[in-house]
């Protein structure tokens, strides 16, 4: 490999951000535009469209999930518990 090769390989970086973070994992905004969402060792990118798309589906999910019949005990499931905006 040539040193033009090697240097069109690398990938650039960008400068990171991290906006949020909680113990499920963090989010990250790049000066490109892209979000990074981390969860352990997987990482996802997504541009601010695809972002808006999956917060959307999320929300869609969630909602009725929520309308759902969980049983009588619904300490059971702590992902349905209610995080106030900001403390993510």
């Amino acid at each position: 490999m040539n040193d033009q090769q090697s240097a069109s390989s690398k990938p650039s970086e960008c400068e990171r951000e991290r906006i949020a973070e909680n113990s499920v994992g963090s989010i990250e905004v790049c000066n490109c535009g892209m979000w990074r969402l981390n969860v352990g060792a997987v990482t996802l990118r997504f541009d601010a469209r695809a972002l808006w798309a999956l917060h959307d589906l999320l929300s869609e999910a969630a909602s009725r999930h929520t309308t759902r019949s969980l049983g009588s005990d619904r300490d059971d499931y702590p992902l349905l518990a209610t995080t106030p905006r900001g403390s993510a």
